[in-house]
């Protein structure tokens, strides 16, 4: 991690391998593969994240940069089926000082991940979110916590499909109707989702 005045960036690597290797793959800790299909997984993970105060305004600009893959050989339906995968995600998350205690953020952030099987098959997902809030925290510091956002989110996921030959091609949609994301077939490819809400985050 490198520091310096006002701001900081800062490299992670992570490795995973067996029923953790979709928890590295996917970004999510809560990702644990249970019933074994990926016990001959291995994944990897880079993320670099930083923040930067431009001078001695009340602008600052946080970012988020995440390249991931993973090459899992799992069992199904009897056959052992060799996928490999590969995402990228970037985030950038401008905010405005207000006040001591209040600031306006926005986040745009865009993900992009690729599967491929050795029978051929290639999927691939696209997803964008754009999110605007109010925040109130403690101090100006951009980790100052508790921090409570009032905030409006907009999601869309498509261009994203499924090819298993050359003349054969199915969409594929990443949105459920709560906002988070999972899989599911659409005719059209292509789903928006917008998310109104108060968000409270602390830590300790």
């Amino acid at each position: 991690m490198q520091g310096w005045d006002g701001g900081y960036n800062k490299t992670v690597l992570q490795y995973g391998s067996g029923n953790l290797a979709p928890a590295t793959f996917a970004g999510s800790g809560s990702w644990y593969a249970a019933n074994g299909d990926f016990r001959s997984a291995n994944a990897f993970s880079i993320y670099n994240t930083g923040s930067m105060r431009f001078g001695q305004s009340n602008f600052r600009l946080e970012h988020v940069l995440n390249f991931a893959y993973i090459n899992k050989a799992k069992e199904s339906w009897g056959a052992t089926v060799d996928d490999k995968g590969k995402s990228f995600k970037i985030v950038l998350r401008p905010s405005y000082q207000l006040t001591q205690y209040t600031r306006l953020l926005a986040e745009v952030g865009a993900y992009t991940a690729t599967l491929k099987t050795r029978a051929g098959e290639k999927r691939n997902y696209q997803e964008q979110k754009y999110t605007i809030a109010y925040a109130i925290a403690p101090s100006a510091e951009i980790l100052s916590r508790p921090e409570l956002r009032f905030y409006a989110t907009y999601m869309h996921a498509g261009h994203a499909s499924s090819v298993s030959d050359g003349n054969r091609q199915i969409h594929w949609t990443y949105v459920n109707d709560d906002g988070k994301f999972t899989e599911g077939w659409s005719a059209s490819g292509s789903k928006d989702n917008y998310n109104f809400g108060i968000q409270a985050e602390a830590w300790w």
